[in-house]
C-alpha cells in the first residue's frame, strides 16, 4: 500500500518547507519594495536587490540539492505528509 515516506534524516521535511517558505517570501518581498520605491521615486538602497538575489540563490541551491539527493525523481517534498 502507500504508506507515506518518512524523513530519513538526511533532511527534514517541515524544516526544508519553512526555510522554502521564508526566502521565498523574502524574494517576493523584496521585488515589491524595489518595485514601490521606484514607483515613489526614491532611491533603492544597494542592499535591498543584493538581499533578493541572495535569497534567490539560496532558495534555487535548496531545490537542486533536493532533485540531487533523489536522482531527478519527482519532487514529492509537499506531498509527503
Amino acid at each position: 500500500m502507500n504508506e507515506p515516506q518518512k524523513p530519513n534524516g538526511k533532511h527534514d521535511v517541515w524544516t526544508h518547507r519553512i526555510v522554502a517558505l521564508c526566502l521565498g517570501l523574502v524574494v517576493l518581498l523584496t521585488g515589491a519594495s524595489i518595485t514601490a520605491l521606484a514607483m515613489l521615486g526614491k532611491d533603492v538602497p544597494p542592499a535591498l536587490p543584493a538581499l533578493g538575489g541572495t535569497a534567490l540563490g539560496a532558495l534555487s541551491g535548496m531545490l537542486a540539492a533536493v532533485m540531487r539527493e533523489r536522482g531527478g525523481e519527482k519532487l514529492q517534498i509537499l506531498h509527503s505528509y
